[in-house]
């Protein structure tokens, strides 16, 4: 077992078909993405921020990127209680490579249709999609293409959604 950064704990023996294991730890359950409702300012970047996810809000992550950006990414492997806490255990696939550049971040994102709101912040029309977190350290650049690490996905809708739409408008 090796120390993760803030969301899991990481089982880096790789099985017969090169997955690795990853363990919520303590109350981390990643990021949940939130529109500032009432603020009012001129910057974009000020109009999102994120507040501490459920277990469900993370359960989803794993699917929006599944189905939406790197297919089989993620394996629910079950839930158990480690060190003490409720967690989440998820397999994806042993990755080899380097954290990708903001050059190659911007050419990933661009050609699958998304527009750059702030840093690590993109969003995808017509089919809405937004992508949070998405900066060098969680895309791993693998055999010319950035791979999605703990990036946080989101299907934005209603008063999100209108906020997204005019902050692309705006950059």
């Amino acid at each position: 077992m090796e120390p993760g950064r803030m969301e899991h704990d990481l089982f880096p023996e790789v099985e017969a078909d090169r997955r690795m294991w990853k363990v919520t730890k303590g109350v981390g359950f990643g990021r949940q993405p939130i529109c500032e409702e009432d603020l009012v300012s001129g910057m974009v970047s000020d109009w999102f921020s994120a507040r501490p996810g459920t277990p469900l809000q993370y359960l989803e992550r794993l699917r929006l990127v599944n189905e939406a950006l790197f297919p089989d990414m993620y394996r629910l492997e079950g839930m158990t209680e480690w060190k003490g806490k409720f967690s989440i255990v998820v397999s994806q696939p042993f990755i080899v490579g380097r954290n990708a550049t903001d050059g190659e971040i911007t050419e990933f994102f661009s050609k699958a249709g998304f527009v750059k709101i702030c840093y690590g912040t993109w969003f995808r029309e017509p089919n809405p999609l937004a992508i949070f977190d998405a900066g060098r350290t969680n895309l791993i650049w693998s055999e010319g293409v950035p791979v999605p690490i703990d990036v946080i996905p989101l299907v934005p809708t209603g008063r999100f959604l209108a906020r997204l739409r005019e902050a692309g408008r705006r950059v």
